[in-house]
């Protein structure tokens, strides 16, 4: 299924200087708050998990296990998005496991916009935190077979200083709404998609698909939808997500 979109016209900047370190890895786990946790300002920690099959083959079944550390509490836990259908399992012990069956992730030489994938999901600190707490996680993703690849850690320091601050994130605007046929998505300028998903009232991923480039807008095709209450959530090339909520009639 393809979007419709208006591309802007695209800046080409030359770098000059060899890189000295290795690209960042495509597996990865990101938090939010990024980085500081505020004392009293925060309550709940995100997490996106991401990964991407650079094999030279379709990964047929993926598994992401991420033993949560001791400092949150798993009765606050709450699945979040996803690129893929998946099921989970989750044990008091804090191990968490996210199963994608039958995903067929193509390889990224085969297919680069295609070969990436993501889970996400939010759980709260155990109560109280103290200043200077170090909370850190991550996470094994295994491709079928293969030895598991390890995230870097996704790490936040418990602080109660106010000048550590989240910036606003820029809003994503939805029209028509309710909507029959086709959703259009206006785009903050420095904002450039990877993925669109829309998810059910229930949480189900109702549709996914990759985006490539820079956009104004995109025209989301909803026709297929069910009538009812949905959410469309985008994800970025650095981990940002936007996400509005919208009416099929």
């Amino acid at each position: 299924m393809c979007l419709a979109t208006r591309s802007r016209q695209a800046k080409t900047v030359w770098n000059t200087h060899w890189p000295t370190t290795p690209p960042p890895s495509p597996n990865d786990k990101l938090v939010f708050p990024k980085d500081f946790y505020h004392f009293t300002n925060d309550s709940i920690l995100d997490y996106t998990i991401r990964f991407q099959n650079t094999g030279t083959d379709t990964a047929f079944n993926i598994v992401v296990i991420d033993t949560l550390p001791p400092d949150v509490d798993v009765l606050t836990f709450q699945t979040g998005v996803s690129s893929h259908p998946y099921t989970y399992s989750l044990t008091g012990e804090g191990l968490l496991k996210f199963t994608f069956s039958n995903i067929l992730l193509p390889d990224s030489n085969t297919n680069e916009s295609l070969s990436h994938g993501l889970v996400s999901f939010r759980i709260k600190p155990i109560q109280p935190v103290y200043m200077g707490q170090t909370i850190t996680n991550e996470a094994d993703i295994y491709f079928d077979f293969n030895p598991p690849v390890r995230t870097p850690p996704a790490t936040v320091v418990v602080t109660n200083l106010t000048g550590i601050v989240p910036q606003p994130a820029p809003e994503l605007r939805v029209y028509p709404v309710p909507v029959r046929d086709v959703l259009t998505v206006e785009l903050p300028e420095t904002f450039l998609p990877r993925n669109a998903i829309i998810t059910a009232a229930d949480g189900r991923t109702v549709w996914t698909s990759g985006v490539t480039g820079a956009h104004e807008r995109l025209n989301v095709p909803v026709q297929q939808l069910a009538l009812g209450a949905y959410q469309i959530t985008l994800l970025s090339m650095n981990g940002e997500r936007l996400s509005a909520r919208f009416v099929k009639e």
